[in-house]
């Protein structure tokens, strides 16, 4: 049995991973980091689909319709996708999104149903090369930061006068959509997080800015969505979750006048994000393959009806 694990990328692999596309972060930046810190032989990047082994892949790049032979096994990176509809062995960037009923009925029934699939959470990678916020800074309590495209900032806040509110605070809102600049924090007094003020759960998004904003030493403000609440209840890290313009703008207030004891709490915060280091992330990246090897080989022993039964349950 071939127990390579095929990492597939179509087309040629960039020289690196672009911080601006799923598939690299999650497929490149994977495969080299395994490669480069995991010290893994038993791994390669493919252009085409193998006949035979595990085959992980990102949703957004893989053949539709492609059904996996008895040969071969499924590993699909939902990302912000849904589910590959045949893939055996499904990984999500937020942790309550496997076994989940509310996000995917499919998924919570696949998992009663059949004993080679599998739904798995892994962090997203952190930024490389993050930048912390200037230890000079000290109490200066000046830049609103949000790290990412300008279509992922809450439209109704650019759209109504929270700006105008900063500025009556002495705040400046700044908007960092150039890519190569979202690993610099050294200029930021306290970031946004905030993807929507709708209080979606968005159980298919992760929580990468707050805790590439948390390892950089800046407090951090969050919307309702559940990787946040997640962060906040289940792991007591420190930052806010506001649901709308008002309690955002008093989150930032009270942050503010708090600044000091708001600093110590993000310090602090490193040592329960732990598992959110790349360091972590690696190790859990190994012991995954580990029993997706070890679902591999339920496949390849399943009988073939059953296997026809999960095709069959696939196509509904």
């Amino acid at each position: 049995m071939n127990n390579t694990i095929h990492f597939y990328y179509p087309g040629n692999r960039p020289a690196k991973a672009d911080p601006k596309s799923g598939p690299d972060c999650w497929v490149i930046k994977t495969y080299d980091k395994l490669r480069e810190w995991g010290n893994m032989s038993d791994i390669n990047l493919v252009s085409q689909v193998p006949e035979e082994g595990i085959i992980l892949f990102h949703k957004g790049l893989f053949p539709k319709g492609l059904r996996p032979s008895a040969k071969q096994y499924f590993v699909c990176i939902q990302a912000d996708y849904g589910r590959y509809r045949f893939a055996q062995y499904h990984i999500h960037q937020n942790p309550l999104g496997p076994g989940n009923f509310r996000f995917s009925k499919r998924a919570f029934a696949e998992d009663h149903m059949f004993p080679f699939t599998r739904n798995a959470f892994i962090p997203h990678w952190n930024q490389d090369d993050i930048i912390p916020r200037k230890s000079d800074r000290g109490s200066v309590f000046k830049n609103i930061v949000f790290m990412g495209l300008k279509k992922n900032f809450p439209q109704s806040l650019l759209k109504g006068n929270f700006t105008a509110r900063l500025k009556d605070m002495d705040l400046d809102l700044l908007l960092v959509t150039d890519d190569r600049l979202w690993n610099d924090y050294s200029e930021a007094d306290c970031v946004l997080a905030v993807r929507d003020l709708d209080a979606s759960p968005n159980y298919n998004k992760p929580s990468s800015k707050i805790i590439n904003g948390l390892l950089a030493g800046v407090p951090v403000v969050a919307g309702q969505e559940s990787s946040a609440l997640y962060l906040k209840e289940r792991l007591h890290v420190p930052i806010d979750c506001v649901r709308d313009e008002d309690s955002l703008v008093r989150a930032i207030m009270n942050i503010r006048d708090n600044y000091f004891d708001t600093l110590e709490s993000v310090r602090k915060a490193n040592n329960i994000l732990a598992s959110y280091h790349d360091e972590s992330i690696l190790t859990q990246w190994i012991r995954l393959f580990e029993d997706i090897r070890k679902q591999y080989q339920r496949w390849t022993r399943t009988a073939g009806a059953y296997r026809n039964l999960f095709y069959q349950f696939s196509r509904i």
